[in-house]
């Protein structure tokens, strides 16, 4: 039976791995800015650049964002 330090390498490796491996997950996604964090301005005149709405419907949720 093999239940010395191969055993334990077995188990550990895989252990070690996923603990750094959520490790760096975590870290990527407080590095990464979410656009939900943008202002809504922001938002808006991303989404008019990538051509989601026309100008018409721009100024208006423009007028909207600005009067609140």
């Amino acid at each position: 039976m093999m239940f010395g330090g191969g055993m334990i390498l077995v188990w550990l490796i895989p252990i070690v791995g996923g603990y750094f491996l959520v490790k760096y997950l975590v870290e990527q996604n407080k590095n990464n800015p979410n656009e939900d964090k943008a202002d809504p301005l922001t938002i808006l005149k991303r989404r008019y650049a990538n051509g989601e709405m026309t100008q018409q419907e721009f100024n208006e949720r423009k007028k909207i964002i600005i009067n609140v």
